[in-house]
């Protein structure tokens, strides 16, 4: 067999994948609107907006509601993998796929053995991991996944550079190549669980001719989901489970020809799958429509409600052009601005494209100033007050303050522009220091004894 069909699949997948995250790195650093945002929540050429549907049910179990935009925009996915491509998310676009592929390939050369599927780590761990997820973020009022994923921490690293979550990534690594083949995507991964449930009806299949095949079990030995391969030898048919990832590397090392990607009757034989995608998807369209409802009570703020204009004040309604100088310095490579008045809240001295808007979701400003995060960034760490609950004073031990997760109530980026009046303020400062950084929690502590 020529070494390109051996590797054909492997190679369309990689450049998918790579594709993807260049695509969304120059969102962020080219400014480009092909593909912005992240894999929770993107734009598509700055006007369609899709979403991980399985993070937007973790956000509707919370109990908080979700802009109509958005449900659509899940509802178009799952309808997209569910009619049509099948669970290819997971080896098509997955940034840890080559990660765990990586994992396995040297686990084969270096003859690992397997330590065995304990009862946490069966094919079915996966599906009550994703139930624990919702259940937890129905409890906690935190999408539970979203705060732990691998996935989102390794493409928010590979797009806007990495800090902690490597740790993460490294782990799930390791975890394949010392302690369970597929470990973390054939066992633990929630929405590896969840695109199996509802994709088990797709069009686009695997198909094994009984005819051309002569039992030599490569198929089986490749497949990261052998058991999906229940009729190799004994019938001609179509993968009909949900759990088949349409890697096609199956089809790669068969010589026989008897594996094949072909289209099958999207009513088939799993009619479970049919019934979750339709409810999952019914379950969205009443999320859009109580959206929509809310929308038209009070509408949403979008950027240029919350100040950040790239126009004049003076006339709105014409939408001049753009007279400010907005910060066009990297992230990481920019200077502090010195302080208004003292600890008041710093402006954001770098470029803010692909970073915006701040959702549930999605809050490119703690990848970078969590204290943990900010050193290798070169950014500025948060503070202690961000770890304070801002309206009882408690000490949180670490834990971030939610209510302080919506950045820009406070932040908002420096610009140049003519002023009307001149401005004659001149602020006092305690110290040399506290003109670029906060000593806010001293000047409180101010005369307190802590004994």
């Amino acid at each position: 067999m020529p070494a390109f069909r051996k590797f054909r699949f492997l190679a369309m997948r990689r450049t998918t994948q790579v594709s993807v995250m260049l695509l969304f790195a120059a969102g962020n650093l080219l400014g480009w609107r092909i593909l912005t945002g992240n894999l929770s929540t993107s734009k598509v050429l700055g006007v369609l907006t899709i979403a991980d549907p399985f993070a937007v049910l973790q956000i509707l179990a919370t109990g908080h509601l979700v802009s109509g935009e958005t449900l659509l925009g899940a509802s178009i996915v799952v309808l997209f993998f569910a009619l049509l491509a099948g669970r290819s998310f997971c080896s098509w676009v997955c940034p840890v796929n080559p990660v765990t592929d990586l994992a396995n390939w040297l686990r084969e050369k270096t003859g690992i053995a397997d330590s065995g599927d304990r009862p946490w780590t069966g094919r079915k761990a996966r599906y009550w991991v994703a139930g624990v997820s919702l259940a937890v973020s129905a409890v906690t009022g935190v999408a539970a996944f979203e705060w732990v994923s691998p996935i989102s921490m390794l493409h928010r690293g590979l797009v806007f550079g990495m800090g902690i979550g490597w740790t993460l990534v490294l782990a799930v690594f390791l975890f394949d190549l010392l302690w369970i083949a597929d470990g973390f995507c054939g066992h633990i991964c929630p929405l590896g669980a969840f695109y199996s449930l509802v994709t088990g009806f797709s069009l686009v299949r695997v198909r094994h001719s009984r005819e051309k095949c002569t039992l030599c079990g490569k198929c089986l030995e490749i497949c990261p989901e052998r058991q999906v391969l229940p009729m190799i030898g004994k019938a001609s048919a179509a993968v009909t489970s949900g759990e088949c990832t349409n890697c096609g590397r199956c089809i790669e090392v068969c010589d026989d020809d008897a594996m094949k990607f072909g289209m099958e009757g999207p009513m088939g034989r799993n009619r479970g799958s049919v019934w979750i995608a339709m409810a999952i998807v019914g379950i969205l369209a009443l999320g859009v429509t109580l959206a929509t409802a809310g929308e038209r009570k009070q509408k949403d703020r979008g950027e240029e409600d919350l100040g950040i204009r790239k126009e004049t004040l003076y006339d709105e309604s014409k939408v001049a052009p753009s007279h400010g100088d907005y910060g066009k310095a990297e992230p990481g490579k920019s200077k502090r601005i010195e302080r208004a008045f003292e600890n008041s809240p710093p402006l954001i001295p770098h470029d803010l494209t692909g970073m915006l808007p701040i959702a549930v979701t999605n809050n490119a400003c703690l990848d970078c100033h969590l204290p943990e995060n900010a050193p290798p960034m070169n950014a500025t760490p948060m503070p202690k007050s961000h770890f304070v609950d801002m309206d009882t004073g408690k000490d949180l031990k670490g834990n971030f303050d939610g209510k302080r997760y919506p950045c820009m109530q406070c932040h908002v980026p420096q610009v140049n522009i003519p002023e009307p009046v001149k401005n004659t303020f001149k602020a006092d400062f305690r110290s040399r220091k506290s003109k670029k950084r906060s000593n806010l929690l001293d000047s409180l502590n101010e005369g307190v004894n802590s004994e």
